[in-house]
């Protein structure tokens, strides 16, 4: 897939926001001097959305369908409110993880708040999991999450990059475009 790097800038509010992104490699500017590129975008609660970025998750799970259709590079989102149970630290002690890891791994880095976008991933094919599939190891820990405490169909997550800085826009339901 082709990398971006993105540029930012300050809006009148003093928060940083898109400016533009350039094609990683010389093939030149397609943000601002092109007039914006434009992305898939979804939302999703911390602490998913940072271990997303970080790698450590590598399955996004849904209840419904959202990603049908929706395949390469998309925008993250976070979302404003966190999620609603710790379960997830569960599934990193397990890993074997050590408690600064964990820590390290739930949080965004500075720069970056609730209401941004903070990078991009790779989304591959959706699925619907079957019962045993999501119940396996290897899908519970590309998850980070016990078969129920996931959606019913998985898509593959790979690629994860950050933003230098996070972007705030409103979040919406669903997948949507940005443009960066």
């Amino acid at each position: 897939g082709a990398e971006l790097f993105f540029y930012v800038r300050e809006d009148r509010t003093g928060r940083m926001v898109a400016a533009g992104a350039e094609l990683v490699g010389g093939a030149g500017v397609v943000g601002a001097a092109a007039g914006m590129t434009r992305l898939p975008c979804f939302s999703m609660s911390q602490p998913f959305a940072s271990l997303l970025l970080y790698g450590q998750k590598t399955i996004e799970t849904r209840n419904n369908e959202m990603f049908n259709g929706v395949e390469g590079r998309v925008a993250v989102h976070v979302g404003r409110r966190p999620w609603k149970d710790t379960a997830y630290l569960d599934r990193l002690n397990e890993a074997g993880l050590s408690a600064e890891r964990v820590k390290h791994l739930c949080s965004l880095p500075q720069g970056f708040a609730a209401g941004d976008i903070i990078g991009t991933v790779v989304v591959g094919p959706t699925h619907l999991g079957s019962h045993e599939e999501r119940g396996s190891a290897a899908v519970e820990a590309g998850v980070v999450a016990r078969r129920d405490d996931m959606g019913k169909y998985l898509t593959p997550v790979s690629d994860p990059a950050w933003l230098p800085r996070g972007v705030t826009v409103p979040g919406r339901p669903g997948v949507w475009e940005v443009d960066v």
